[in-house]
């Protein structure tokens, strides 16, 4: 379910409506980081801002998919 918030900040002066976007399953393997990286390279190819976390502690692999180097780690 996507519910648009309108948080006042300064990050946010313009009160522009933001999307948040969460791809979750309780299975593994069944493609949830290629959907969020899919997702996120259309918005960005589209003139969107997009912002993609790859949460997965032990097996984050978003960075494997679009070809990056992280700059930071959760160790």
């Amino acid at each position: 379910m996507v519910q648009p918030m309108t948080p006042k900040s300064p990050q946010n002066p313009s009160s522009k409506p933001i999307r948040v976007f969460a791809v979750c399953s309780g299975k593994g393997g069944v493609g949830k980081s290629t959907i969020a990286c899919n997702l996120a390279c259309l918005f960005a190819q589209r003139g969107r801002r997009a912002l993609l976390v790859d949460a997965d502690v032990g097996l984050a692999n978003a960075q494997l998919i679009l070809g990056v180097q992280p700059r930071y780690r959760l160790e």
